[in-house]
């Protein structure tokens, strides 16, 4: 079934400072991914989600998800992007620009875009997807992280050889350098 079908299933007319919040079912990254979409306002407090920050990618090729039970299709890394955030056992409740606003329907879009401040402040955290694991960025996370846990920066980075350094240096360069940080 085409998209604008289906648009015209899930995405209904939303109230006033109404949002709609998407719920990824659980599964193993072999699994179809399949999400559910809600309504929710902002006037009340609306159920626990986080948000994603996350960069569009390519229109150019896209997947298909269930998305409340019916076939829609998204782009490529958005379908990437969800099955990195499934988990295995629990639902999880996101709010992400690219599925909880009909992207088909501008007078919506005019609508939601002024209230992504609030949508972002409202989160219980917000997610930065910069993107699927590559390179060596696992290895600038663990690196991150027991900086985050060492209470003497100088002494840990004595503790770093010059080959670990320069690993260091190129992972945190390719870090640096993903689309996710030159995106609109």
């Amino acid at each position: 079934m085409h998209n604008a079908t289906v648009c015209n299933k899930i995405y209904s007319v939303l109230p006033e400072r109404g949002i709609r919040l998407l719920t990824i079912h659980p599964g193993s990254s072999s699994d179809r991914i399949k999400c559910d979409i809600q309504v929710a306002t902002l006037t009340d407090l609306p159920p626990s989600y986080c948000a994603l920050s996350h960069v569009w990618g390519s229109d150019l090729e896209k997947e298909s998800i269930l998305l409340n039970g019916e076939e829609f299709y998204v782009r490529k890394n958005m379908a990437e992007t969800l099955c990195c955030l499934r988990r295995a056992e629990q639902r999880v409740t996101f709010w992400i620009d690219a599925l909880c606003i009909n992207q088909d329907n501008e007078d919506e879009k005019n609508v939601q875009i002024p209230l992504m401040g609030k949508i972002y402040e409202n989160a219980e955290r917000v997610v930065a997807f910069l993107g699927q694991h590559q390179d060596s960025s696992d290895n600038i996370f663990r690196i991150l992280q027991s900086l985050d846990q060492e209470q003497d920066v100088l002494k840990l980075l004595k503790k770093l050889d010059f080959d670990e350094a320069s690993k260091m240096n190129d992972a945190l360069n390719k870090l640096l350098t993903r689309e996710y940080w030159s995106r609109a």
